[in-house]
């Protein structure tokens, strides 16, 4: 009963600036539309992840090939919106990770 939509993680996509707001930190720094994300990458190549990684809300270190982490942070861009985060460096840790997350919500179904 969603509405979904595909879009980059860069100004062109989902990034519309700087944070209004500023915190006693300094990351993460980029506010994103007002919605809950599915963020695909690693901080090598997703700046939305990078940007979490540096602000401590994500272990930014690198996964071997085919490895994955699935991490959820809340309101790492927007209040109230939260991000899940598919960490891979490559498509088959992308594939892996998405299907960890079919598995457990057809587990809750």
């Amino acid at each position: 009963g969603r509405k979904v939509e595909t879009a980059r993680a860069d100004p062109h996509g989902v990034v519309v600036g700087l944070q209004f707001v500023r915190p006693s930190f300094q990351y993460p720094q980029w506010q994103t539309v007002d919605a809950d994300m599915v963020l695909l990458g690693s901080a090598r190549d997703n700046v939305l992840i990078f940007d979490q990684a540096r602000g401590g809300l994500l272990d930014g270190s690198d996964r071997p090939e085919g490895g994955f982490r699935i991490a959820r942070t809340f309101s790492p861009f927007v209040g109230g919106f939260q991000a899940l985060n598919l960490v891979a460096p490559d498509a088959a840790g992308l594939a892996k990770a998405a299907e960890a997350v079919e598995k457990a919500l057809s587990r809750t179904r």
